[in-house]
């Protein structure tokens, strides 16, 4: 098993979105003995970027990747819950392996290490977490009668019932207005 940190557990992008954003991950290789290979991968690759995706680590070391989130070309809805995660896979370097040129010889090398070395290997997930900070509200042109809201603190899952209790309120309101 790889002796690595990466840290931090999860990025947290804010509000406003439409500006392209930057959060770091650490990957730290803490083994005394042995170089490692790590690969960055997204669960939404349209709209994160790592760089570097693909490295080299020596014993000892650790490289800060950059994680761009683009910009949005709106602001998300209220109840917007972010699935989108980051996944580091760090590989251990077989001693008899020699780097030449690292930007062409590591996507090779990650096909066949990941095949011969998968169960030495570490991975980490890193949840992305969206926060908007400020709500608004705007119904007509005139909003200045409006202050922001903040974004609630609930649950997913108790705003998915919120929605529940009020359409069936609205159903029950709409069939004791048919039934007058």
């Amino acid at each position: 098993m790889v002796e690595v940190d990466i840290q931090p557990g999860h990025l947290t992008f804010s509000s406003p979105f439409d500006k392209d954003q930057v959060g770091y991950v650490e990957v730290s290789n803490l083994s005394e003995t042995g170089d490692v290979v790590f690969k960055v991968m997204t669960t939404a690759p349209d709209f994160y970027f790592a760089t570097p995706s693909i490295g080299l680590l020596h014993k000892k070391q650790k490289v800060d990747v950059r994680v761009r989130m683009l910009r949005l070309g709106s602001e998300p809805v209220r109840n917007f819950h972010c699935n989108d995660q980051l996944l580091v896979m760090v590989l251990p370097l077989p001693d008899d392996y020699v780097i030449v040129n690292p930007k062409n010889d590591l996507h090779n090398l990650w096909e066949i290490l990941e095949e011969e070395t998968r169960h030495q290997g570490s991975t980490r997930k890193i949840h992305i977490f969206s926060e908007v900070k400020e709500w608004k509200t705007t119904w007509d042109d005139d909003d200045s009668d409006f202050a922001p809201a903040t974004q609630p603190e609930a649950e997913p899952s108790l705003l998915r019932m919120d929605k529940k209790l009020i359409v069936f309120l609205v159903v029950f309101a709409f069939i004791s207005l048919i039934s007058d």
